[in-house]
């Protein structure tokens, strides 16, 4: 029987920002599966970060979207994410860690305004009542304002997805 590696027994947890606030059945897996990691008996790490750029990239791409009156969102590198994640490796278990989160928040309006003036892709947003996880959203619990912050922006971001490569 193979030993471990030395990580293995020192898990990692990847989460995201507002598990235990916000009521979307993907959110609340995720605070299920920080509880099971905080319930072990090994030692370990939870990082939360808000929302990826490349999956608001994802969701937008539908070409509908909700929106109330004080949604936004905080957009994050998942390469940043990675180093992030490398220094925590390094560092050893360090329990609940302070979120990481993109440089900006930005309302979904001009996050979708900035979309659009760089890819020319629109999204209709259609005005939905505050209920459910629409309401946690609009509550800005998907948001992290003092957290350790990425750098790149989402019109960063967005404008290396459609940059043309030189040859």
């Amino acid at each position: 029987m193979r030993s471990p590696s030395p990580a293995s027994d020192k898990p990692i947890y990847m989460s995201i920002v507002g598990t235990d606030k916000i009521r979307f059945p993907y959110y609340k897996a995720k605070w299920v599966g920080e509880q099971h990691v905080e319930a072990s008996d090994v030692a370990w790490t939870i990082q939360r970060a808000t929302q990826f750029h490349s999956g608001m990239e994802e969701f937008l791409s539908y070409g509908v979207w909700p929106t109330t009156p004080n949604m936004a969102f905080q957009p994050v590198d998942t390469g940043e994410m990675s180093e992030r994640l490398l220094e925590l490796v390094l560092a050893g278990p360090s329990r609940r860690t302070p979120d990481f989160g993109g440089p900006e928040i930005l309302p979904i309006r001009e996050l979708l305004a900035i979309r659009r003036s760089i890819t020319g892709k629109r999204v209709l947003a259609l005005r939905g009542p505050r209920v459910s996880f629409l309401r946690d959203l609009d509550g800005g619990h998907q948001l992290s304002p003092g957290c350790v912050r990425g750098h790149v922006t989402w019109s960063q971001w967005l404008t290396s997805q459609v940059a043309t490569p030189v040859d």
